[in-house]
């Protein structure tokens, strides 16, 4: 195109109170009014059933239009989503659906709908461009046939190092959460056993370090509200920006959140994660880390396994702040690519330091497709 490009930026969560949602639209627009091949942006909201008449009509007059598929994607396609993409085909508009995770599988279970599966598959076929954020979505749509699907770092991992504050060598600061996985923990018996379990953690780990519980608002219930019963801790309620100064200023992170990882990749705090309501945190940790992977049932079962894992943790905090290093190294290049792909020839990014075959072993052991009998 020779002149500005003209773009719709749909499902636009700069008005979320979630930080990975602040955090990600932040960096798109920082991103796109950084370039010069950029011109009028309109950002449509996210969280309406479909376009309305004056979103229509912005879309029909853009260039391209670029989903943030952060937070977008899951065992069904919204409503709206639906409606963005019809109406870009129907206006034979370029798509980039950029920067998700798409894991289907229904929720507590390892089974994806094949309807479902095909049902996106028909429409990101339709797309000109497709990139997600970890390897496991990048294998799952490759397996299914999918060839055009590209790999890159989520779009938080823009976030300037510049910002970064450093630790005071005397820092002893632990950062601690759980994460989108308690959308799945029941009221009663089960949440009281994982509280329980929680305590047991934060009490040993708290005898030598300092333990910080950054708030996260999410649905149905913050981070901070989940945990308000948990003693020897502090508390704090940081925005996007906050969070990522914590993390630079922390030894350690344990962190259920996607973005929670991201952020700590980002700023050089070594992290442990685990569970969350989508394979992404098992993505982010094949992808940016060397720790090893928690098991959100020790936590409620088993708290010592956890204890002993983040015990070991803390010993080698010099050796994992040395691995994201270098593999920041390797990444940063291609921390904006999820947005700059719409206007650069950006080829996959060489993957070749991906644990390919504990990867693809992972994913075959955690979803099963179901009632396959068509293709897309």
């Amino acid at each position: 195109m020779s002149s500005k490009i003209k773009i719709f930026v749909a499902l636009d969560t700069i008005t979320s109170k979630n930080l990975g949602c602040q955090l990600v639209s932040a960096q798109i627009r920082k991103i796109m009014s950084n370039s010069p091949e950029v011109g009028e942006v309109y950002y449509s909201k996210g969280f309406t059933y479909s376009l309305c008449p004056a979103d229509k009509a912005k879309l029909k007059e853009s260039d391209v239009v670029y989903v943030n598929g952060e937070g977008a994607c899951g065992m069904i396609m919204t409503p709206l989503i639906k409606d963005i993409l019809d109406t870009a085909i129907h206006h034979k508009k370029p798509i980039y659906f950029c920067n998700f995770t798409l894991d289907l599988r229904t929720r507590e279970s390892i089974f994806v709908d094949e309807g479902c599966l095909y049902s996106w598959l028909n429409y990101l076929h339709l797309c000109e461009v497709v990139s997600v954020r970890d390897p496991i979505s990048y294998y799952f749509l490759k397996e299914h046939g999918l060839d055009k699907v590209l790999l890159f770092p989520d779009i938080g991992t823009y976030h300037s190092p510049e910002e970064n504050i450093k630790a005071e060598k005397e820092s002893r600061q632990v950062m601690f959460s759980l994460g989108s996985i308690i959308k799945q923990i029941k009221p009663g018996l089960e949440k009281d056993k994982f509280l329980i379990g929680f305590q047991k953690i934060v009490n040993e780990i708290s005898r030598e370090y300092e333990v910080v519980i950054p708030d996260w608002p999410s649905s149905p219930v913050s981070d901070a509200n989940f945990l308000s019963s948990i003693k020897n801790v502090k508390i704090i309620k940081p925005d996007y920006k906050e969070y990522f100064l914590e993390c630079s200023k922390s030894i350690f992170n344990i962190t259920g959140r996607h973005h929670g990882t991201v952020m700590s990749y980002s700023a050089g705090c070594p992290f442990l994660t685990f569970s969350s309501n989508m394979w992404k945190t098992e993505g982010d940790n094949f992808l940016y880390n060397s720790s090893p992977f928690l098991n959100i049932g020790d936590l409620r079962n088993n708290p010592k396994e956890w204890i002993d894992i983040i015990k070991d943790e803390l010993l080698k905090t010099g050796e994992r702040k040395l691995f994201l290093e270098k593999r920041k190294e390797v990444l940063k290049k291609y921390h904006a690519a999820n947005v700059e792909i719409i206007w650069k020839d950006i080829p996959q990014m060489d993957i070749s330091f991906l644990e390919t075959d504990k990867i693809k072993a992972w994913l075959k052991s955690n979803y099963k497709l179901t009632n396959l009998v068509k293709k897309y």
